[in-house]
């Protein structure tokens, strides 16, 4: 039964990584997704960073993908490495998705629950 969750688990950061790939869409204006409408400010309208601003901000959903999927692929192989990483990506997309929360407050949600995870992982099990 553990294995299945640890496999579980595994899939579960991948798919986060991937759900990432909608900042880098919608900031890049490669994709229109409804829900996460293009704008050109973070922090609730207060921060206005502009186009580029913007392009640089989807350039962190794009490094957030590759930390999530990166530590997905090293847990389900069982590398040394894949709890720092996962520890530290996640930590940057708590930031990112705080920085749009309005937009990704399911992710921020997402990035607590990976984080709990961790702690649980290595102090408890």
């Amino acid at each position: 039964m553990l294995v299945f969750l640890y496999y579980a688990a595994a899939f579960i950061i991948f798919a986060h990584g991937l759900i990432h790939l909608i900042g880098v869409a919608v900031y890049w204006q490669l994709a229109v997704v409804n829900e996460i409408p293009y704008k050109t400010t973070l922090l609730g309208g207060r921060w206005d960073i502009g186009d580029m601003g913007m392009r640089i901000f989807g350039l962190l959903w794009l490094i957030g993908t590759i930390g999530f999927v990166a530590s997905a692929a090293g847990m389900a192989l069982k590398t040394p490495w894949w709890q720092p990483v996962l520890l530290v990506t996640t930590l940057f997309s708590l930031v990112i998705t705080i920085l749009d929360w309005n937009a990704a407050k399911f992710g921020a949600i997402t990035n607590i629950i990976i984080l709990i995870a961790l702690i649980v992982e290595q102090f408890i099990l």
